[in-house]
């Protein structure tokens, strides 16, 4: 089998190397331009972060890891912005895994 999403978490389906990605839209909330605060999380603890800042009133960030996962490992994406807002489109926010 292969992997599985559930409530914002996609499980893992045997021990191995992955490739983690995500890509999220951030916009302007006012007084800062945006910028992408965020981390992929394994079983709930942090395995890698990203900050990146921008000069647009929107933009797209994205981050990849290779991370070594268990099998039944749950991944799952942390916004940490505050004082930018998340947009949740499916063309422009996603986050995935594949073994290598």
């Amino acid at each position: 089998g292969g992997m599985t999403y559930s409530n914002g978490y996609l499980t893992v389906p045997r021990l191995g190397l992955y490739y983690v990605y995500t890509q999220l839209c951030f916009y302007h909330a006012g007084g800062s331009y945006p910028y992408g605060l965020f981390r992929i999380d394994v079983n709930g603890s942090p395995r890698a972060y990203s900050y990146q800042k921008s000069d647009d009133q929107q933009s797209n960030y994205y981050m990849g890891r290779i991370l070594e996962l268990q099998q039944g490992d749950r991944i799952s994406i942390v916004i940490a912005s505050s004082q930018n807002y998340f947009h949740p489109s499916k063309e422009s926010s996603f986050f995935g895994a594949f073994l290598l």
